[in-house]
């Protein structure tokens, strides 16, 4: 089977070549539950950590809304021919929509704690979908019919695939330029940037995705099929390392450069403009002939080709994210340690809010040790903690008392934590540690929860994943069994671990997540097969 890659930045199925016209680490469980400082409930309004609402006086925040509403005309009429597909449409929309909550998930997981405001999130998300993609689709129709009369055919085939990035990756920044505009008190660092820009990204992602399964549908009459054929191309193999990741990163460089304006106009202008050039020539790389531009072929070169590109497109986004979050933590941290007070954060939590991984462990080890509770306990501590250390950099007031109040709800998570927390003796192992309990079969659940995703990946790129009965019952059945035996792994060590007082291995966390996530996908090709078998 042949991808043939559409005018954006990934791969698509079997679509017309060219442009498309339209678009603490190691605390062992017992200090948490017994060694951590304590401290009483307190008063913690509801605002201290979400920062202010929205701002309806702004005229900035009006003119927003009205271009989203342009946006929502633009992608409407664009897809007017889907009011005679409903089915396909429903179907492309909740798979892509599922593509798209795994890429908020880690999104999520990479951001900072502090919570953000749901309204700038949903923004992010709408500029990206209805915005970016509506102004984009046009904007490119129009510059590819320009460009055919005034160019020969020759030169128009080689400026077509640098034509999408420009035209795309301007209109993603500029929502982030917008979120600035309506937000300038929350921005923080490159990290909000990022986050909102990888936002945007997905926004435009997803969006473009559902429309290339309406393109293929009404091209060539495969109905529901084609939604399952492109959640494969566009979502399982090309999806990881695009818009996300390119928007990302010219987001962060905007965002510092605003941020940082004690440093030289010069440097900030080069690492705004070194950023966007970035996200840019990625984009290009994947629509040129070392891309996709004229399309992918499954097998051994389709393979190199898509972790070639998809690790070329995860590495900056990675890099630039671990220097924002680096850079944000340790600003955090100094506020932090210059209160001097351990019943607000000990080193190993400062530490913390600025690693993923580290967040990661705590919660796992809070989770065998006390269930959801304590986990969700531990999620609130590292959200009051960071809101306290945002109050502290910014040196603006906040509502419900300012700081004060952020340090009342700090000790009032602390307490609930230790509710959450049943007593523990030296039994207690170090939190997340490989000497755990289970832990000499927590490689065995990694590895297992790992073959369901990576296998997936490995055998479609190979194009041994058809739209055929027998292909799809073996990667349905293949997934569930790897998804649930990891499930089952890390179901039985977190039992073993909470009736001996231990801690459970991180790694049967890792693999309880990939476990959820083989079993979605199991559900994805499942809906397949029935649909095969209908047919």
């Amino acid at each position: 089977m042949t991808v043939v890659a559409g005018r954006a930045g990934t791969a698509t199925t079997a679509l017309p070549s060219g442009p498309v016209a339209f678009v603490g680490p190691d605390a062992s469980v017992a200090s948490v539950a017994s060694g951590w400082p304590r401290a009483s409930a307190g008063p913690a309004g509801p605002g201290a950590l979400a920062g202010p609402g929205v701002p309806w006086r702004l005229p900035a925040l009006w003119l927003t809304v009205a271009l989203l509403l342009v946006g929502l005309v633009l992608v409407g009429v664009g897809h007017r021919h889907a009011v005679a597909m409903p089915a396909v449409l429903a179907l492309a929309a909740v798979l892509f929509a599922l593509h798209g909550l795994l890429l908020w998930l880690a999104v999520h997981w990479l951001d900072l704690p502090a919570r953000r405001p749901p309204w700038l999130r949903a923004t992010a998300l709408a500029w990206g979908g209805l915005v970016a993609v509506g102004v984009a689709g046009y904007a490119n129709s129009w510059l590819a019919s320009a460009l055919v009369k005034v160019a020969s055919p020759a030169l128009v085939a080689r400026l077509t695939p640098l034509g999408a990035p420009t035209v795309e990756e301007s209109v993603k920044l500029l929502g982030v330029v917008t979120l600035v505009l309506l937000a300038r008190h929350r921005l923080a660092g490159a990290v909000d940037g990022l986050v909102y820009g990888a936002l945007i990204g997905l926004g435009f992602q997803e969006m473009e995705n559902v429309h290339y399964v309406l393109v293929e549908a009404a091209a060539h009459h495969h109905g529901t099929l084609a939604a399952f054929g492109y959640f494969t191309g566009r979502g399982v193999l090309a999806g990881w390392a695009t818009h996300v990741g390119w928007t990302a990163v010219a987001g962060a460089g905007l965002a510092w450069a605003l941020r940082h304006r004690d440093r030289a106009w010069p440097v900030r202008i080069g690492v705004a403009a070194a950023a966007f050039g970035g996200a840019w020539a990625l984009h290009a790389l994947w629509n040129s002939p070392l891309g996709f531009a004229d399309g992918l072929r499954y097998g051994p070169d389709g393979l190199f080709r898509l972790a070639s590109l998809n690790l070329l497109g995860l590495a900056p986004a990675a890099m630039v994210a671990w220097l924002a979050l680096r850079g944000e933590a340790r600003r955090w941290g100094r506020a932090l340690v210059g209160l001097a007070d351990p019943a607000v954060a000990v080193d190993t939590e400062i530490a913390a809010l600025g690693s993923p991984v580290r967040r990661f462990r705590i919660r796992w080890a809070a989770y065998v040790a006390g269930g959801r509770t304590a986990a969700a306990a531990v999620r609130r501590l590292h959200r009051a903690q960071a809101a306290l250390a945002l109050s502290l950099v910014n040196g603006a007031p906040e509502p419900d008392g300012g700081v004060p109040a952020l340090r009342a709800a700090v000790l009032a998570a602390r307490a609930q934590l230790g509710a959450a927390l049943p007593a523990r003796g030296s039994a207690g192992g170090g939190l997340g540690e490989r000497g755990a309990a289970g832990s000499g079969c927590g490689g065995v659940a990694l590895g297992v929860g790992l073959v369901g995703p990576v296998g997936l990946w490995v055998a479609s790129a190979l194009g041994l994943v058809e739209l055929a009965v027998p292909a799809t019952s073996v990667a349905a059945g293949a997934l569930a069994g790897c998804g649930g035996a990891a499930l089952l792994l890390a179901g039985r060590a977190v039992l073993a671990a909470r009736r001996s007082g231990a801690a459970a291995d991180v790694r049967y966390g890792v693999a309880a997540l990939l476990g959820v996530a083989s079993c979605g996908l199991a559900a994805v090709f499942g809906g397949q097969l029935v649909e095969l078998l209908v047919r």
